[in-house]
């Protein structure tokens, strides 16, 4: 292309030996009268300027060996010449110098650097101390210093944030600060640190840091000293010194978004060309104008839960309510509380390139700072709290600056009923009424809970005077104790004897009876007592409770048949055999039948059984004496305790609380049937085996 004319010349691949090799053409390298062309998998091209022909083309066509042997790819990536006139050439398998006679060895390509001999060598640069800078595809960056012959590696390391962002380098280029910038596919521009001790690390930047892509395709630098960068996604302008960065996209007039990999070029008079995928474009920086046009902004809609409630042209004639208290009158708006998710539309009226314009807009009452939109041109507000809000939206022109003439809407969500001025004096009411009970429900809390305290007052005094009575029965228990078997004893041989005094052998006969009853009854007092306090200690062995019940038969069918009571006892024709202790069984059997013969008035049952589907065996006593009231028949249990229709038979209370507590460890239970509303019925409850080791 002709600079001055525009005029353009074709090249084109015709197979004629003159002619270029292939149309893709990855790399251009001009030095005198001479232009290197490097394609895409068909070698380079050597083409005279002046007769704007071929004149040798890599690989001959006739001369395959040599180059096979020497030049691993024909795919020529990147091309580069030093001051001394030493051509580099980059490929898909290595680096390699070109020289345009054959060396010693009759070779035109002499393969450097082996380290990178596999490496796919997509950027070659020369810098200001005459090093070369070697970009590869997914080996990292390198720095190869031709006098020392020594190479340098900047590669990518994961985790450390002070690395070259990755390996896949697209582009290098020196700033006119010599400073080296090194563009990545993926991984943004990354700038070296310049001091000697770390140049090692990299500052990185990123779409993070406002560039439009993180993928860099070429950087040249203007006569300002700015930066362009080509990407993915536009081309940038940077003031790397004040940090603003211009993006340019099609909607600025260029022909695609997306540029090609390594293709740029400034000429003489600082004017920049770029490849792109749809052509090439051109320009010189230190023509542009700024456009100072700033385009009018309106608020074009209001909606409340999808639905409008005020479009443009009521905005634009005011249909809406308006706040008289307002200096400027701008719009008003109250919007129920039911319809407090809003979508708020405005535009700036721009024909020329809207898509460059930019937005801020802030809500006062809900945010502090402006929020910054590239082309959105609508905002969503969700679920506002009932209030007074202030809309604020500003734009930009085609230029980037920013218009301070603002769009304002104000806003008034309003309350719903519960948050209204009436329902926050019912809230207090209601919160009043709720203390009041709060302190009557304390104060009968603190009364429950003093009434609680004398009942447990009371109940220890009831407990010591308990245990101050059981502690006088037992001692005068074992006072009267002894005397009683001194009696006994010589009231047995006078028994044996009475025969012969007919006149006091009923008298005789009364004493030895009150004699026994007094002992048994010391007994089971001091029984008691020993379950209260030191615990009762069980035998276990194999007994025979039907032979224990016919062995205590005979005493009680005596003394029912004296007080004129039918007594009859049921036993199973097999004997009952349980591992129980035997005279703890006894005690149980015996005050059992013995409180059965107290309260009856005419008969007196006795029945044992077994239950073979709970392995129990189960001893009832029924007796048609007063009846118990069910809602004593736990107190009956109780020791001292005697019901008023038991006050005209002696005893101490204590019969049927042993038998309860010998039945306990026993692993058994003891109950009054309270199904039963015309006789008592007490239920003894004993397991066959007490699975003891």
């Amino acid at each position: 292309m002709n600079p001055n004319t525009g005029k353009v010349k074709h090249f084109l691949a015709t197979n004629k030996k003159t002619d270029i090799a292939y149309p893709n053409i990855h790399a251009l390298l001009a030095y005198g009268d001479t232009l290197l062309i490097g394609t895409f998998e068909h070698g380079l091209d050597v083409l005279d300027l002046k007769t704007n022909k071929v004149i040798r083309h890599f690989p001959e066509k006739y001369n395959q060996t040599s180059f096979q042997q020497v030049l691993k790819s024909s795919f020529i990536v990147s091309l580069c010449r030093t001051p001394d006139g030493t051509i580099y050439v980059g490929t898909r398998l290595g680096l390699y110098k070109y020289h345009p006679y054959p060396n010693k060895k009759g070779n035109y390509f002499e393969p450097i650097i082996p380290k990178l001999g596999g490496a796919f060598i997509h950027t070659i640069m020369l810098d200001s101390k005459d090093r070369i800078w070697i970009g590869t595809m997914g080996s990292g960056l390198y720095c190869y210093n031709p006098a020392s012959k020594e190479l340098q590696a900047y590669l990518h390391q994961q985790g450390n944030e002070t690395s070259i962002s990755n390996n896949w380098i697209t582009c290098t280029f020196e700033d006119n600060m010599h400073r080296i910038w090194v563009g990545t596919e993926g991984g943004g521009l990354c700038l070296q640190n310049s001091h000697s001790d770390s140049l090692h690390k990299f500052k990185k930047f990123t779409v993070q840091d406002g560039l439009p892509a993180n993928t860099i395709y070429k950087i040249l630098q203007d006569e300002k000293g700015l930066l362009w960068v080509t990407t993915s996604r536009g081309l940038m302008s940077w003031n790397t010194h004040t940090n603003k960065k211009e993006i340019f996209t099609t909607a600025n007039g260029l022909l695609s978004d997306q540029f090609n990999y390594n293709s740029g070029f400034k000429d003489s008079s600082g004017r920049l060309y770029f490849g792109c995928v749809k052509g090439m474009i051109s320009f010189n920086p230190n023509n542009f104008s700024e456009s100072k046009f700033t385009a009018p902004l309106y608020i074009t809609s209001v909606q409340a839960e999808g639905i409008e409630i005020a479009s443009w042209n009521d905005l634009l004639n005011s249909k809406v309510a308006e706040d008289s208290n307002r200096d400027r009158l701008p719009h008003f708006i109250e919007i129920p509380h039911k319809k407090s998710s809003l979508t708020i539309e405005f535009a700036a009226l721009s024909y020329t390139a809207p898509e460059m314009l930019q937005y801020q807009y802030k809500l006062d009452g809900l945010d502090n700072n402006w929020t910054y939109l590239s082309r959105n041109r609508k905002v969503y507000f969700t679920n506002l709290s009932p209030g007074d809000y202030t809309f604020r939206v500003k734009s930009t022109n085609v230029s980037g600056k920013w218009n301070n003439k603002e769009a304002i809407l104000y806003i008034r969500i309003l309350p719903a009923f519960w948050e209204s001025n009436l329902a926050i004096v019912l809230y207090w009411l209601i919160g009043l009424g709720i203390l009041t009970l709060l302190l009557r429900s304390y104060h009968d809390r603190q009364k429950e809970k003093n009434k609680r305290l004398v009942e447990h007052m009371a109940y220890e005094k009831e407990k010591e005077l308990y245990e101050a009575k059981i502690n006088f029965f037992t001692h005068v228990t074992h006072e009267i104790k002894t005397p009683l078997t001194l009696i006994k004893a010589p009231l047995e041989k006078i028994t044996k004897q009475i025969d012969q005094y007919p006149a006091i052998q009923k008298y005789i006969r009364m004493i030895q009876r009150n004699t026994v009853r007094l002992i048994a009854l010391s007994e089971q007092l001091l029984d008691f007592r020993k379950t209260e306090v030191s615990g009762y200690n069980l035998k276990f062995e194999k007994v025979n409770i039907s032979q224990i019940l016919n062995e205590i038969k005979p005493d009680f069918k005596a003394l029912t048949k004296e007080k004129g009571l039918k007594f009859k006892m049921q036993l199973p024709e097999d004997s009952i055999i349980l591992e129980a202790d035997k005279d703890a069984l006894t005690k149980i059997l015996t005050n059992l039948l013995d409180n059965g013969t107290k309260y009856a008035d005419t008969r007196l049952e006795a029945i044992l059984t077994v239950n073979e589907a709970t392995n129990q065996v189960i001893f009832s006593t029924i007796n048609d004496g007063p009846i118990i009231d069910p809602m004593d028949s736990e107190r009956i249990f109780e020791p001292f305790v005697r019901m008023d229709t038991a006050k005209s038979s002696s005893g101490a209370g204590l019969g049927l609380s042993l038998c309860r507590t010998l039945a306990r460890l026993h692993h058994g239970s003891l109950k009054l049937d309270s199904q039963t509303a015309t006789i008592n019925k007490f239920i003894l409850t004993l397991p066959l085996n007490q699975n003891i080791n």
